[in-house]
């Protein structure tokens, strides 16, 4: 992921910024905390890389069966598929059979609409794109909309009719890069309306755009794309965010869905194993999650010195 990718990461203030005050308003309408255990789900953004064979995948697994072993070792995916190709219920149904019942997908929205200057309005894309995902059944989490890097508040009220437009019964998330919506009052306009629809945020924590991570919790469910770099800062950044996410929880967010992102598929399985442990450690009760069990060999240790130590 190029998007914010910092020159020199050890030159960035990785502080996270303060929970604004939609966010706070939000959690206390959230308390009490629901009786059934909060979810975490943890994930990466492809089960297709060859590079998780015999590190995070069983040694000569086979590309047709990545999904199913993809499924065992991680709870969520990034599924950026649906964003280069319209998803069919049928085949979504296929990709549901093979991953465990608490696996959640959370596709991305297709560039036929993200990209589109109407965003889909007007056409029956959104319909299309909405009962395509449906086939995931149970096992579709929120889908969420990555708006390209030009899209700016001028563009408020198309954005407003996307919204109108979206079928209530797929959760959705937004994801904004252009910089008016985190400087301009139109920005805080716009996560007042996500709140009152109940559609939730995603957001990119990266080196080079600090202002995507932005703080704006407006549903029961948010998402977090973690970029890494492999790099010293990378430890110190998942434990900050396991206790802000654990935080939220604790005051009543539902769902959690975290995806890491690294140069190296197996650096990525890493960085989700250690965000596990994490939040293990700051979180005071039983929390439901699960990730990557990497495998040991000495290769694979070698491997590992390289790039974690």
């Amino acid at each position: 992921m190029e998007f914010g990718k910092p020159e020199n990461p050890e030159l960035v203030d990785w502080t996270l910024s303060p929970d604004t005050d939609l966010t706070a308003l939000v959690l206390r309408r959230l308390s009490p905390k629901p009786a059934a255990p909060a979810q975490l789900f943890i994930g990466s953004t492809s089960w297709g890389d060859k590079a998780y064979v015999g590190k995070v995948y069983p040694a000569k697994t086979k590309a047709a069966n990545f999904l199913e072993a993809y499924g065992k070792q991680f709870n969520t995916i990034e599924l950026n598929t649906t964003f280069y190709r319209m998803p069919t219920a049928d085949q979504t149904a296929k990709w549901a059979a093979k991953v465990p019942d608490d696996f959640h997908f959370c596709p991305k929205v297709n560039k036929l609409l993200s990209q589109s200057k109407n965003l889909g309005v007007g056409t029956n894309r959104i319909v299309e794109f909405c009962e395509g995902v449906k086939g995931f059944g149970d096992k579709l989490g929120p889908c969420f909309i990555q708006l390209p890097t030009h899209f700016d508040t001028s563009n408020f009220e198309a954005l407003l009719s996307f919204l109108d437009h979206w079928p209530s019964e797929v959760r959705l998330a937004v994801e904004l890069r252009h910089e008016s919506w985190f400087a301009e009052s139109r920005g805080a306009d716009l996560f007042a309306e996500l709140y009152a629809r109940g559609i939730g945020t995603t957001l990119s924590d990266v080196g080079a755009r600090r202002d995507v991570a932005h703080m704006n919790v407006t549903a029961s469910f948010f998402l977090l794309r973690w970029v890494g770099n492999v790099h010293p800062t990378d430890q110190p950044r998942l434990e900050a965010w396991s206790k802000r996410l654990t935080s939220w929880i604790t005051s009543g967010l539902q769902e959690a869905y975290v995806f890491t992102h690294q140069p190296q598929a197996p650096a990525s399985a890493k960085s989700a194993t250690d965000f596990e442990r994490f939040s293990r450690l700051h979180y005071p009760t039983p929390i439901e999650t699960r990730s990557p069990t990497l495998i040991e060999s000495p290769s694979n240790s070698d491997m590992q010195t390289k790039l974690f130590g």
